[in-house]
């Protein structure tokens, strides 16, 4: 316990102690030994705080007895005293004293000093000098009489008993004591007189401290001179000769501090001069002379009024005889304080001396200089009072003393070898010199001399440092531009300046030094004060000063009165041009000190380090870069090329015909010898390989030049990078996400993947609180090795393999999840890169991807639905790296859009748009956000395009920023405008939805301008269709609004299919060899520019119809791709449909003029072709009688012949309108047709006439069939064994028939369906592929009705026997899958399972067609989610046994997005019903997969089903197993929400309620009518409850009846949670009985079961 605690135990106790104990002297007595000695250890140095608070404590302890004072005060004053309890007695008396017992204090006080005499100064031992101090404090009471009695007389006795001991007693009593010592001066003189001229140090030396306490308190003049007199003898010798000169010289010191008493008088000061110059005539010491010199300068100081002429003459005489040089300089800096103000004018008595000493000043001798110097400022001190008659004076000065060869005396080498004393001259004559002569002396001069008083500040001892800092400030505050010298100075000397083991201190001198050098420029003006903090920014930085510079600058900022703030903001463009210009630890370490104190400086120096870590050049530095940079300039890294050209020296034609002279083996073995002995003398060669040498070195050369430039300006920015690290994490926040998102960037590439890895865990060390700092480190060191990077990494992260990391970070993450915990915003901005890695770079194909991304998303997630508040502004998503999110989650959902991570996904995308809303507590979105937004809005994936457009309609607050109207295309605005204005015309009609919300959103003021026109033609030549096509739709729709704006769009899309048309020819050389390939021809983009044009066509005017049509005949039907050609046909078409009529008489002459003036060629013939059809399209505009028609029909009929599928539809379609003007020759040309479709030897020709036939059938009707007999000879042909062509082309025929006529040629569907049959297996190949062509073309256009008529005969024939009518049922079942679908709905749950039991048929070529008849129906899903996993099912289906798990564990993971359609119901319920049959996990999972699909399934779609479905359900709800029945009983009532109440289920259910057969088959029942009556509603759950209640109500229900019934009340409570609140009290009337009753054992339990979780269904009520 510490005196303190001591005390204060003491005085508590003392304020509960009675009367009765203060009486018992005894026990009184011990108590206040420990209390005395409690409050000796206690009091200390009796500071008066200290004393203030114990005596607080005591007289509250004794508060309830005042008088317990008085008996302390007896108590202790009476009793035996110690060292430790006097300080307790003064304190007593003190204490006493202050409350109003002065008689008492004074009746006690002589016995008190008794004790303390005793005690204090007759001790035979040192006593602490804290309980003297404490002791003496009494004698603050005593009086004269008293003291001389009593106290002098005790300090006499002590000096002759133990001096050693008493004479510091004797320095506290004196500190102690209130009274005026004058009358004591002969008593003390007599005591310590003997002790100071006493050869023992330890009395002289105690004396000191005594004599000057004593000065003080002296305050009467006859006193001071008895006191000087008496200090004069004793240096006399009056006790005893002083032998030790530096005893002599402390008392000459002596007497010189009673100087700064209390004498002022001039005849003292006269007395003390006389005294000294008398003593110095006996004084024989140099340095005790010069100390008496220097103590008479202290009285001479005191000098007001005159100066004696004996004192003038002492000087005159020191000047020129004053003993030694240091003497005669003491004299003169003693002038100094004689000769001032009113006494300055005597000084002119010794003009002359002074001048006889410059006179003789030798520049070759430093004292002599000195002495020069010193004359020299006393009469520059003279020459001030009037300068009018100074230039003599200035002049001899200027010669002497600052000439070249003295002005070497100011040089620091000379300055370190001369003392203070010479020091102090010198800056006594460069004040002056400056002050009063700077523009004579010139500015070369004044910097010297300025820097020689800052030289003597910095190197020399306190006198001479203080004389000359406070020369520097008076001279800076007479001129301010002398601060630039002064900075300059500091600047030179710290760079120049390093720490030496010899000299740790020096540092914290130069910093002492520099503080005092700014507390001069504090008192200049505000710019001055800028000027120098910002000129000495990077000195102070150095690390020559660190760690004593520590908060340096703070200091300098303070004591200028400069806020850092303002500071940085002010002069931030020139704080970076120092950091960048200076790549040194100086501009870092200022950068790490500005950090921290000017927040505006962060985000440009951030700026600043990423713009060069974003550099493309640092990407392009490769490792063998680094090796060259690291190998010596000059000296070749390359050596694999010197080897090239040792082993081309000798080459093998120089080896001779093998013969038995010259072997083989014996010439490779001398020719390997003289390449050796080459190798030694060192290889010559050749001029060709000189020059290859230099052209080399000097490759590397530059390589090196690049490198060291990069990593130079790299290293700085990285270093710039560390240092603003160091500012508060709370500055540092908003640049956490891009400076994490360049580390990983930079982390992968050679130069900087070192500096990388630091910088990353730096931030992690410094972003993560302490309470993540462990899942910090890791997730910095796991970012690291997961990206690989090409450096060394520490050998101590590597101890922990990969994977095991890996799987602990996940758990981590995981826990976090469960526990709520979330990271900071700029934790997170860390963890990102970690998370981005588990979702876009992990292996997507491995088992745990799924979960762990799933995990990281979830994650994000958490972090991301956090806002900020009041409390915490920087917890919020402003920090968070909301662009990168937007991008990883758009890019990774087109890389996989369908599952869970899928969703997750799209809802990162949707809360980020959430988060950044500019709603409170949430970021507001920039264009860099908006930028990513767009870019994935062309997405192909029409949800992401869906989920985009909602995330932007979210964000309507930033775009409202964003948009505003503006014509220039690369604005973001612009941008905005076009992506929006293009969705609302996309190919996806919920895209089209979300499109036009977005644009008629109110608060983003969407306009419609020409700039948006500019922007979808870059769509339009977008290589995907779905850009095309809404890019030409939204073109057409704005062309509505701006009629104007028609003739410009349609000119730059002319333009630009112009510039897209011409693909640059291949680069040859003068050989014709190709030395640059032609590049790829990008035709997707002219097809683009083709749809647009076809948009527009409505909206055209004559003479720009005239202008497209120039284009399109003939440079767009010669188009390079076919493709283009077909498009810009239909271009043609739609001019000629929509303006036909108007521009007949303008387009038909240039299509005949085109036919008749273009030579035959194969270039031109394609054009023709399409020119005919072009002008066929233009006679539907004619007149029927009009006798241009014939003509372009026979060119039609020709046309056909072209092998080209486009042209030969295009004829078709152009046919048919013409035939009611051709009826006369029909008949002809149908005949023709037909001899050509099965005769001709070529095939385009016979698919050109099958294409006429089904034109002209339907130009002539159907009847045209069976009049002209046409259908006789068709089946005639395909029944012709012989000729495979006949067959071909007659099967060609019903292919284009169906397609042309669709529904209308269903009548004779069912008279080809044999025939299809048959053809199916035909052993010719083309034969077949015609066959699978017309069958896809017929199912393809049959309607409903048509289905019932095909569907029974191709089911018929799959139970026939021979096997090809089998196989072409099963091939004619699968083209059924080409129906469109609503017949498709409603024919393949009739197909499907016909075609599994096909699977299984005997011959191996009926199998392989079910199978690939299955294949085909997979093929047409178009539910992405089940697309993908279509392998799996078609492998369940085939092989059951093997491929049922697998299949059905991708269904369990998969998470339903998009619709479900027909096909795929198909393909997954024969599967699942399947595995109702099996054990009990694939029962639990079929059930949940039915529950999950069954919520995007069409009930038209689902119905045919039912059958199949519900009998497994009902067999999986009776399972033994709970889970399987909770899934079954949920999947009945996801049936029976989406498709309404089934027939017989509700009946069913209820009969097994109440079975006698099983408790389970009572417990699944009851389960699921459950879920069956909450997707029936609250209206039949309210019917079936009465029912139920009603049936309890009878006593006589037998025991499984009523379990069944109140099994229900186990279930509704779990269905129906809180909403099953209303129904306990209606149930509570059945359920008592029973329970009183005890009808069976199972029957109460079950009650009281159902009454627990009623109970606590109402209390979550």
């Amino acid at each position: 316990m510490n005196g303190r605690a001591l005390f204060t135990t003491t005085c508590t106790v003392m304020s509960h102690l009675s009367e009765m104990f203060l009486k018992s002297n005894n026990a009184f007595s011990m108590f206040l030994g420990v209390q005395s000695t409690a409050f000796a250890a206690a009091v200390g140095n009796w500071q008066a705080k200290k004393v203030t608070y114990l005596r607080s404590l005591f007289l509250k302890s004794i508060s309830h007895n005042t008088a317990t004072i008085e008996k302390y005060l007896d108590a202790v004053s009476s009793g035996e005293m110690s060292a430790w309890t006097v300080p307790f007695l003064s304190f007593l008396l003190i204490t006493a004293n202050e409350n109003g017992m002065e008689d008492k204090v004074q009746s006690v006080l002589p016995k008190s000093i008794d004790k303390y005499v005793e005690v204090m100064f007759l001790a035979k031992t040192n006593i602490h000098p804290h309980l003297r101090r404490s002791a003496s404090a009494m004698l603050s009471l005593i009086s004269h009489e008293l003291f001389s009695a009593k106290v002098i007389a005790g300090m006499k006795r002590a000096a002759l008993r133990t001096p050693e001991f008493a004479v510091n007693a004797f320095t506290q009593a004196i500190s102690a004591l209130s009274l005026d010592l004058s009358r004591y001066v002969k008593d003390f003189l007599d005591i310590l007189g003997p002790l100071l001229a006493s050869s023992n140090p330890l009395l002289h030396e105690g004396v000191e401290p005594c004599l000057v306490v004593m000065f003080g308190e002296v305050s009467d003049s006859s006193a001071i001179t008895e006191l000087v007199d008496g200090l004069f003898k004793i240096l006399e010798g009056c006790h005893g000769k002083i032998a030790a000169y530096q005893q002599r010289v402390m008392v000459i010191k002596l007497i010189g501090k009673l100087s700064s008493g209390q004498a002022s008088s001039e005849g003292i000061i006269e007395h003390v001069v006389g005294k000294y110059q008398a003593y110095l005539k006996s004084e024989g010491n140099e340095t005790a002379q010069i100390e008496c010199i220097n103590t008479l300068a202290l009285w001479g100081a005191k000098i007001k009024v005159n100066v004696g002429k004996s004192t003038i003459e002492q000087f005159k005489q020191g000047f020129i005889k004053g003993g030694t040089a240091h003497t005669r300089i003491a004299y003169l800096l003693a002038a100094n304080s004689f000769f001032k103000e009113d006494t300055l004018s005597l000084l002119e008595l010794l003009e002359d001396t002074l001048l006889a000493v410059v006179d003789k000043t030798a520049s070759n001798n430093v004292l002599s200089i000195a002495e020069g110097l010193a004359a020299g400022a006393l009469l520059m001190k003279l020459a001030g009072k009037d300068l009018g008659d100074s230039e003599v004076m200035l002049g001899k000065i200027k010669e002497k003393l600052l000439a070249s060869n003295v002005v070497n005396v100011l040089s620091s080498k000379v300055l370190s070898a001369i003392h203070d004393d010479e020091a102090i001259v010198l800056v006594n004559f460069i004040k002056p010199l400056i002050f009063l002569f700077q523009a004579q002396i010139g500015a070369d001069l004044t910097k010297s001399l300025t820097s020689t008083l800052l030289d003597i500040a910095l190197t020399k001892t306190y006198p001479s440092t203080k004389a000359a800092i406070s020369a520097v400030k008076e001279l800076l505050q007479s001129n301010e531009e002398l601060s630039t010298i002064v900075i300059n100075y500091l600047n030179v000397n710290v760079v120049n300046y390093s720490k030496t083991d010899d000299n740790p201190y020096r540092a914290l001198k130069f910093i002492t030094f520099i503080k005092d050098i700014f507390s001069i420029v504090a008192t200049l003006s505000t710019g001055t004060k800028e000027r120098c903090v910002l000129d000495v920014l990077l000195m102070i930085m150095s690390p020559n000063l660190k760690p004593e510079s520590n908060g340096l600058l703070e200091y300098i900022a303070n004591v200028c009165g400069i806020d850092l703030y303002k500071f940085g903001e002010d002069h931030s463009d020139k704080i970076l041009a120092m950091v960048q210009e200076n790549h040194t630890s100086e501009s870092y370490n200022l950068v790490s000190n500005l950090s921290k104190h000017c927040l505006t400086l962060i985000t440009p120096f951030f700026s600043l380090c990423l713009d060069v870590f974003e550099r493309p050049a640092i990407k392009c530095i490769t490792a063998e870069d680094l090796e060259i940079h690291r190998t010596p300039s000059g000296t070749l890294w390359k050596t694999s090329l010197l080897d090239e050209f040792e082993k081309s020296v000798v080459v093998d034609k120089n080896i001779k015909r093998e013969s038995s002279l010259y072997s083989f083996e014996d010439q490779k073995w001398a020719m390997e010898m003289e390449a050796k002995l080459n190798k030694q003398k060192g290889m010559t060669l050749t001029k060709k390989q000189q020059d290859d040498l230099k052209a080399r070195l000097d490759v590397e050369e530059g390589i090196r030049t690049n490198v060291d430039d990069l990593k130079k300006d790299f290293n700085q920015k990285f270093n710039i990078m560390m240092s603003c690290l160091d500012a508060d994490i709370v500055h540092i926040m908003h640049s956490i996400a891009r400076i994490s998102s360049a580390s990983m960037e930079i982390l992968t590439y050679p130069l900087t993947a070192k500096h990388a890895t630091d910088l990353l865990i730096k931030l992690c060390l410094k972003v993560f609180p302490d309470s993540f700092k462990d899942l910090g480190f890791l997730l910095g060191r796991l970012s690291v090795r997961l990206h690989d990077p090409p450096c060394q990494i520490n050998p101590d992260w590597l101890g922990e393999p990969l994977e095991d990391a890996f799987g602990r970070c996940i758990e981590q993450l995981k826990h976090m999840l469960v526990t709520g915990f979330t990271l900071s915003s700029a934790s997170f901005a860390l963890a990102f890169p970690f998370l981005r890695y588990i979702i876009q770079k992990a292996s997507m194909t491995s088992e745990d991807y799924e979960e762990n991304a799933v995990v990281a998303l979830d994650v994000i997630l958490a972090h991301l639905k956090k806002r900020a508040s009041a409390d915490n502004l920087f917890d919020g998503p402003t920090f968070m790296p909301m662009e990168d999110l937007l991008r990883m989650s758009c890019e990774t959902f087109e890389r996989k859009p369908i599952g869970p991570v899928g969703m997750k996904l799209l809802s990162v995308l949707q809360e980020v748009c959430s988060a950044s809303n500019g709603d409170p507590g949430c970021a507001i979105a920039g264009d860099g956000e908006v930028t990513v937004l767009m870019d994935y809005l062309t997405s192909p994936n029409d949800v992401l395009r869906v989920n985009i457009l909602q995330g932007l309609k979210v964000l309507s607050t930033a775009l409202s920023i964003i948009v505003y109207e503006s014509s220039d295309v690369k604005t973001l605005a612009n941008r905005l405008s076009t992506a929006v204005w293009m969705s609302k015309f996309d190919v996806v009609s919920t895209v089209q939805l979300a499109g036009t919300a977005l644009w008629s959103d109110p608060s983003c003021e969407f306009k419609i301008h020409p700039g948006i026109c500019d922007g979808l033609l870059v769509h339009v030549v977008s290589p995907q269709e779905h850009l095309q096509l809404a890019a030409s739709l939204a073109i057409a729709n704005i062309l509505e609004e701006l009629e104007d704006s028609i003739g410009d769009v349609l000119e730059k899309l002319m333009n630009l299919y112009i510039k897209k048309a011409d693909i640059p020819k291949p680069i040859l050389d003068d050989m014709g060899r190709i030395l640059f390939a032609a590049p790829a021809d990008k035709w997707e983009e002219r097809t683009g520019i083709a749809e647009a044009l076809t948009k527009i066509v409505p909206f055209l005017l004559n003479e720009q119809l005239l202008n497209l049509v120039s284009l399109i005949v003939p440079r767009g039907l010669s188009d390079n791709c076919h493709l283009v050609q077909a498009k810009m046909r239909d271009v043609g078409i739609k001019v000629i449909n929509v303006h036909g009529k108007l521009v007949i008489d303008v387009l038909l002459p240039v299509f005949e003029n085109y036919l008749d003036n273009t030579p035959d060629s194969k270039a031109t013939d394609v054009v023709k072709q399409n020119v005919v059809i072009l002008m066929a399209t233009l006679a539907k505009h004619l007149k029927q009688d009009d006798p241009k028609v014939k003509p372009i029909v026979c060119k039609l009929m020709d046309a056909l012949s072209t092998p080209s599928e486009q042209v030969q539809v295009a004829v078709a379609e152009c046919l048919a309108p013409l035939v009611p003007s051709i009826k006369d020759v029909a008949p002809q040309l149908i005949q023709r047709i037909l001899y050509q479709l099965l005769e001709s030897e070529n095939y385009g020709e016979r698919r050109g006439a099958a294409h006429g036939l089904a034109g002209l059938v339907k130009g002539l009707g159907l009847l045209s069939l069976k009049q002209l007999e046409i259908m006789p000879t068709l089946i005639e042909a395909i029944t012709n064994k012989k000729n495979f062509k006949h067959r071909e082309g007659a099967l060609m025929a019903f292919e284009q028939l169906c397609t042309m006529m669709g529904t209308l040629f269903e009548p004779y569907v069912i008279n080809v369906l044999p025939h299809l049959l048959v053809c199916f297996g035909d052993g010719n190949q083309y034969v077949r592929e015609a066959t699978e062509k017309a069958s896809k073309a017929i199912m393809a256009k049959l309607s409903g009705h048509g289905v019932k008529l095909v569907l029974p005969s191709l089911l018929k024939a799959l139970v026939d026997d021979a096997w090809r009518t089998k196989a072409g049922s099963v091939e004619l079942l699968g083209a059924m899958a080409y129906c469109n679908p609503k017949q498709l709905s409603s024919c393949l749950p009739n197909i499907v399972p016909k075609l599994i039991e096909v699977m299984a048929d005997s011959h191996t070529k009926v199998q392989r067609a079910s199978q690939a008849a299955l294949k085909q129906i997979g093929s047409v899903i178009r539910n992405p989610e089940i697309q993908a996993i279509v392998h799996l099912l078609l492998g369940a289906l085939s092989d059951p046994s093997k491929h049922t798990d697998k299949c059905l564990n991708a269904l369990m993971r998969t998470s339903f997005v998009h619709k479900i359609d027909a096909p795929s119901l198909a393909l997954i319920v024969p599967v699942v019903t399947r595995s109702f049959e099996q054990r009990t996990d694939t029962k639990k999972a079929a059930a949940q997969i039915i529950g999950n699909m069954l919520v995007l399934t069409d009930e038209k779609d689902l119905k045919p089903y039912l059958g199949s479905i519900i009998p497994g359900i009902k067999s999986a709800l009776l399972d033994p197993v709970p889970d399987v029945r909770l899934y079954s009983a949920r999947a009945l009532g996801c049936l029976v929400k989406g498709i309404g109440e089934i027939d017989g289920l509700m009946d069913w259910l209820l009969v097994t309620l109440i079975s006698e057969q099983s408790s389970v088959d009572r417990s699944g029942a009851a389960q699921g009518i459950s879920e069956v009556m909450i997707g029936l509603g609250l209206d039949r759950l309210d019917k079936t409850m009465e029912e139920v209640l009603i049936c309890l109500e009878d006593e006589t229900l037998l025991p499984h009846i009523r379990e069944g019934y109140l099994m229900l009340f186990i279930y509704l409570p779990m269905t129906m949670k809180e909403e099953f609140a209303d129904y306990i009290g209606p149930i509570l009337t059945p359920i008592l009985p029973v329970w009183r009753l005890r009808v069976s054992l199972y029957v109460t339990l079950l009650t009281k079961q159902d009454r627990e979780l009623c109970s606590s269904t109402l209390t979550l009520q």
